[in-house]
């Protein structure tokens, strides 16, 4: 489980004088719990700090204030740059841990092999065995990529090279999955794939939480909705709550309106068009 308390991150503005000066908060007094075996889907606006706190969660971004901790097997690990942590303490949280984001960068050169045997660093250290080749074979299988092994990454697809980087982060075998807009270039049948994986990841006991735009998407995939807007949580809880509705409307100066499917998901439309994108 990963827990974040009283979790504030202000944005760094750069200035003649100081080139790592506070500017206003991005995100502003964070408690949420991220439960094992459950879906949690972010949503909220562009600029809402839903990207920020999952690269928080993740340790890439340092909080001003507060804390993370993740908690395994009756143990607890704080994530903090205010704390000491020994390699060994890293090397455990990195195996345990596993960050997706459509901004990561591509590494420049290597094949898909050599990308998804990243994944595996935090356990082999720059040492594979033959266990880690068998789980990037694995997932390179799993995601539809065994023909594309040999190939350099800067010469696929943007929906392939996608699938790269989340086999890269399943090949971790991590017990905390945070993804940020996993599904942004991929096509339909690719979407329902991955949809079943992170399902069948947190029905194994994983905490996965996903950052996601599409809404009718976020309705399928989530046990638990977080709702953000300007740094903020302003709702949280299970997908079919009235509160829910209503925060989604609201962060989104939308009228939605809610269908069921004849299989029971939950479509999303809007009645209007918006009258400007301004916030």
């Amino acid at each position: 489980m990963l827990k974040a308390t009283d979790l504030t991150v202000f944005a760094r503005v750069s200035s003649r004088w100081n080139k790592n000066q506070r500017g206003t908060p991005i995100l502003k007094n964070i408690n949420l719990s991220l439960a094992p075996g459950r879906i949690t889907v972010f949503m909220g606006p562009n600029g809402a700090g839903k990207s920020t706190l999952l690269k928080t969660l993740g340790g890439l971004i340092y909080p001003d204030e507060g804390r993370v901790e993740l908690f395994d097997q009756g143990q607890s690990y704080e994530i903090s740059p205010k704390k000491s942590h020994s390699q060994e303490l890293r090397q455990l949280i990195g195996q345990k841990l596993s960050w997706y984001g459509d901004q990561s960068p591509i590494p420049f050169g290597f094949s898909v092999y050599d990308v998804v045997m990243m994944g595996r660093f935090p356990h082999h250290r720059g040492w594979p065995t033959p266990q880690d080749s068998a789980v990037v074979e694995e997932n390179i299988d799993l995601f539809g990529l065994a023909s594309l092994t040999n190939r350099s990454v800067l010469t696929l697809s943007s929906g392939e090279l996608q699938k790269t980087m989340l086999a890269r982060v399943f090949a971790n075998q991590p017990h905390a999955v945070l993804l940020d807009e996993p599904t942004s270039h991929l096509d339909p049948s690719a979407v329902l794939y991955v949809e079943r994986l992170i399902k069948k990841k947190a029905q194994a006991g994983s905490s996965i939480a996903v950052v996601l735009h599409d809404l009718s998407l976020a309705f399928r995939w989530a046990d638990h909705m977080v709702v953000m807007d300007h740094g903020q949580i302003t709702a949280e809880g299970a997908p079919h709550d009235p509160l829910i509705g209503q925060a989604i409307k609201d962060v989104f100066q939308l009228s939605l309106g809610f269908l069921k499917s004849p299989e029971g998901d939950t479509v999303v439309y809007f009645k209007e068009q918006p009258q400007d994108i301004r916030r």
